[in-house]
């Protein structure tokens, strides 16, 4: 997590941009959960992200309406 961490907190300090190529639902959704920690941590301010993979966003849907699957460890951060 260090390097990811590095890697967005040096795209925004040098104005650059992100892009990550993601074919799984579950990485997708790793990614999103990285930069939420981010956010919520204030390591950085919270910037635009597009997600685009309409599997990625349904499933998504789904455990933000459902929190009760939420495994222990994500249960504290939501």
């Amino acid at each position: 997590m260090a390097e990811f961490d590095g890697i967005v907190k040096n795209a925004l300090d040098t104005g650059g941009k992100i892009l990550v190529p993601t074919f799984a639902v579950g990485r997708a959704q790793l990614l999103m959960l990285l930069l939420s920690r981010m956010f919520r941590s204030n390591m950085v301010r919270p910037f635009p992200i597009f997600l685009d993979s309409p599997m990625a966003i349904s499933a998504t849907e789904i455990y933000r309406h459902h929190h009760e699957l939420f495994d222990l460890s994500i249960k504290k951060v939501y």
